[in-house]
């Protein structure tokens, strides 16, 4: 209830109606709204000594948002206002958003306005009551959805993904695609970030990462973090591609590290048998280089068997014995000691100084 102040809120939490689905149920969510805006509704005016004649207009939420819960509103305002016979404003619910600064902060116009609500993420130049720009907003999830289901992932409280943050002793990424996707809100924040190539270092840097460890490849990273734990058993939070070949989580859980690994997939698209079988089958193509066992089966899935007769070079030992699993076990095939690309390089430079 309004006047030129907020005269009372009353709201009732449907936490425990949804806890154990992991999430927010829409219609779940619409027959709570059903069944308690009334109550809600009586409350606020029994609290506040008001009485139903002493309003002049009602006011509903009629967008953006789950449409179970907005049409459990409008229909509930609607009712009032024509049994009342008071007029009926509908509010965008993200205008509402954008122009709360003018009752809680005194602000004047023009202002610029970070709006995170739980399914919008925008920026916006508010020049006036009914002049509202856009100037970004998120492509897919907002950073609080995201928080979400990765708090669910990893069996955290609902509805708190930051316990993301709360709950890791330390951040460890390997792909800047992840770490941009997941959108983890990690300015100013303490806990210790170690991430793989300059892409990463680019993107910390980016958003204001305080405490950052940046390495060339996955075994310098491994060893560093071994020394900045000094023995002890810190929580990681292993965040990668679905593009990488070293099996990082092996390696941290056999030096007794808790780590909990969320892998982000990239959506590609599917390279086809011919087109792949045109490049395989170039007289001057004598080798092929892979660098994750999903390669390999893209590799083994779109090509013909008669264009497979190359030496391969792989990037982890991982990759050779899944090559050799659905390929003739001698096939030609070298694999680098550590998973560097400069010892690829090398291996691949020594194999062909002969030509």
């Amino acid at each position: 209830i309004l006047v030129s102040e907020k005269l009372g809120l009353v709201t009732l939490s449907q936490e425990k109606l949804h806890r154990s689905y992991g999430g927010v149920v829409p219609e779940i969510a619409a027959r709570a709204h059903s069944e308690r805006v009334d109550t809600c509704f009586k409350t606020v005016l029994k609290e506040n000594s008001i009485r139903l004649d002493d309003v002049d207009i009602i006011c509903v939420t009629k967008g953006p948002g789950l449409i179970g819960g907005l049409i459990s509103g409008i229909n509930f305002a609607k009712g009032l206002a024509f049994s009342t016979e008071k007029p009926l404003i509908g509010v965008n619910h993200l205008v509402g958003h954008a122009l709360t600064p003018q009752m809680t902060d005194d602000l004047s116009y023009p202002y610029l306005l970070l709006l995170a609500s739980g399914g919008h993420c925008q920026y916006l130049a508010v020049l006036g009551a009914n002049e509202i720009k856009r100037l970004g907003t998120t492509i897919d999830d907002a950073p609080g959805e995201v928080f979400d289901k990765v708090a669910k992932m990893l069996s955290l409280p609902i509805f708190s993904g930051s316990e993301v943050e709360k709950w890791a002793d330390i951040l460890v990424f390997t792909s800047v695609y992840a770490a941009e996707k997941l959108n983890l809100e990690l300015k100013n924040s303490e806990t210790p970030i170690f991430a793989v190539g300059q892409r990463c270092d680019e993107f910390l840097k980016e958003i204001g990462a305080k405490e950052k460890f940046i390495f060339s490849n996955v075994k310098q990273l491994l060893d560093s973090l071994k020394d900045y734990c000094n023995n002890k058993r810190p929580t990681i939070f292993y965040l990668r591609g679905d593009e990488i070949s070293f099996d990082l989580k092996a390696d941290l859980s056999k030096y007794n590290f808790n780590c909990e690994e969320y892998v982000v997939y990239k959506q590609k698209r599917p390279i086809r048998q011919r087109e792949l079988d045109n490049v395989l089958a170039r007289k001057q193509l004598e080798g092929i280089v892979l660098f994750s066992e999903k390669s390999v089966d893209s590799l083994t899935k779109g090509a013909s068997e008669n264009n497979l007769n190359k030496i391969f070079f792989c990037f982890s030992k991982k990759i050779e014995n899944r090559l050799r699993s659905v390929l003739d076990k001698d096939i030609r095939c070298q694999t680098v000691q550590e998973p560097v690309i400069s010892e690829m390089v090398k291996m691949i430079v020594k194999e062909y100084a002969r030509y």
